[in-house]
């Protein structure tokens, strides 16, 4: 079992400009980005840099099919190296432009391992506080033909440099960070959580996200979302943390339900997930007090809500009141959609539930404790009040 993965090496600057002269980027470079993101450094591309933005090959999803559009794009160009500026969709775009060599992705088989081979250097430089891509050894990819998702995992499926540059998220609207950040939280909390493949350092780094977070959060709530700007660099750190820890222990539970959902209805990603965050932690608390887990369940347990309790303030509080206080936090951070703005009906619900178990199963099998088809059912009739 790995513990621990130290790459990439991770850098920050005050501006792009600081970062083209510390890299000598220029014209053996791809920059591959998304257009809003490029607005913010338009004026420091260095000569003879390629810029290419992610929106030609598809809108908000890595796919097999824009993908090979990219490459072969990619192929008439000279490049030693990309330069991924954006979310975690360039990211992740990037990673695979770095990595799949001649390999078409849509002959690779449904599997977390495939040997890719990092074949050029990867700087990313993430404009979103979110699931810390630029830290992770992974890279998720949607089958045109059926739309479903694959989370590849591998070392080659990494950045060389995860470079920080805060004044390139200062534009970034308030949904978005909040979003993102929501998503770097649950990220956290879903790896911390993973008794199959957690190890103590990706415990601690989840850990770390999550002080960072809940912290940040108590601020925002006292003060405000106008001042999440002086904030941005600590929520950077805390998303590529999460994204380290979930390299080694990937989310489950909230993300297999989430994932179901959107292919439902068109929902961000974050708040699908967050939708049956608590839903999921209450279930969980149900199998602790019921006395249906291990010892060693109980113990992480135990752990993640001592780390949240501190991160909220209310230490001593009991477990349950430290999920209502989390769930209130979370509401002020991030409004939630109501079911009755996206019309789910409960035969959806049901249809829903059983889909998830169905088909999210690798995400389930990493939950802190096993879930029936049953209770996923429960849990979206419950998040989204379905009639």
């Amino acid at each position: 079992m790995r513990e621990l993965c130290f790459l990439p090496e991770i850098q920050r600057f005050d501006s792009f400009g600081e970062f083209v002269r510390a890299h000598r980027a220029g014209d053996r470079d791809i920059i591959l980005t998304d257009n809003s993101s490029l607005q913010n450094f338009r004026a420091e591309v260095p000569p003879g840099a390629a810029v290419v933005c992610i929106e030609k090959y598809g809108e908000g999803k890595v796919t097999d099919t824009g993908f090979e559009a990219l490459r072969h794009d990619a192929s008439k160009m000279w490049f030693d190296r990309v330069i991924a500026i954006g979310g975690g969709v360039c990211i992740d775009m990037a990673k695979m432009l770095c990595a799949a060599g001649e390999i078409r992705l849509d002959e690779i088989p449904d599997t977390d391992h495939f040997p890719f081979s990092h074949n050029k250097e990867l700087i990313a430089i993430p404009t979103t506080c979110g699931s810390g891509s630029e830290a992770a050894e992974s890279a998720v990819i949607c089958r045109s033909g059926n739309g479903s998702k694959i989370w590849f995992t591998d070392h080659a499926l990494r950045a060389d440099y995860a470079v920080m540059i805060p004044s390139l998220l200062y534009s970034l609207p308030e949904a978005e960070f909040a979003g993102g950040c929501i998503d770097a939280l649950i990220y956290a909390v879903e790896s911390f959580s993973n008794m199959l493949q957690s190890t103590k350092s990706s415990r601690m780094l989840a850990e770390k996200a999550l002080e960072i977070i809940l912290l940040v959060f108590e601020h925002l709530c006292a003060e405000g979302m106008n001042a999440r700007i002086k904030y941005i660099y600590f929520m950077q750190l805390a998303s590529l943390y999460a994204g380290a820890a979930a390299s080694i222990a990937p989310p489950s539970a909230s993300h297999a339900l989430g994932n179901q959902l959107m292919e439902k209805i068109d929902i961000p990603h974050a708040e699908a997930c967050l939708s049956f965050l608590d839903a999921v932690l209450k279930k969980y608390l149900r199998d602790i007090t019921g006395e249906r887990v291990t010892e060693d369940q109980a113990a992480v347990w135990g752990d993640l809500m001592v780390i949240m309790a501190k991160g909220m303030d209310i230490e001593g509080a009991d477990d349950e009141e430290i999920i209502e206080s989390l769930n209130d936090l979370l509401n002020c951070i991030y409004r939630r959609s109501r079911s009755g703005e996206r019309g789910l009906t409960k035969k959806e619900c049901i249809r829903l539930g059983t889909d998830c178990w169905e088909q999210q199963q690798k995400l389930l099998s990493c939950s802190f404790s096993p879930f029936s088809k049953k209770e996923l059912t429960a849990i979206y009739q419950s998040a989204w009040g379905c009639s």
